[in-house]
């Protein structure tokens, strides 16, 4: 399958217009993507959508990488301080 197209930018002037693009796509799988995606779609929004998931994955596979290496983080408490009054903390516990 091929894909062509031309989208003008965010605020719409010819100036801001992106590239033409054409991309060659596996006929199989493009049509495996519209037979699992929850809503029928065309392919402007399945390729759009496509490409939002990759750049999402491609963020967390960087995080994930970091391995929550942060050095000028500071600590964060992990427990939650008791209540001054006991009933707040039967309120919590209910």
């Amino acid at each position: 399958m091929r894909v062509s197209s031309h989208r003008s930018g965010f605020g719409g002037d010819a100036s801001e217009r992106l590239p033409q693009r054409t991309v060659m796509i596996d006929p199989a799988l493009f049509q495996r993507a519209l037979a699992v995606a929850d809503e029928p779609m065309d392919e402007k929004n399945l390729i759009n959508t496509a490409l939002r998931a990759f750049i999402a994955r491609q963020a967390q596979l960087r995080l994930a990488e970091m391995g929550g290496i942060a050095p000028d983080l500071p600590d964060i408490p992990r427990r939650r301080q008791e209540p001054a009054d006991p009933e707040d903390l039967e309120d919590l516990q209910a």
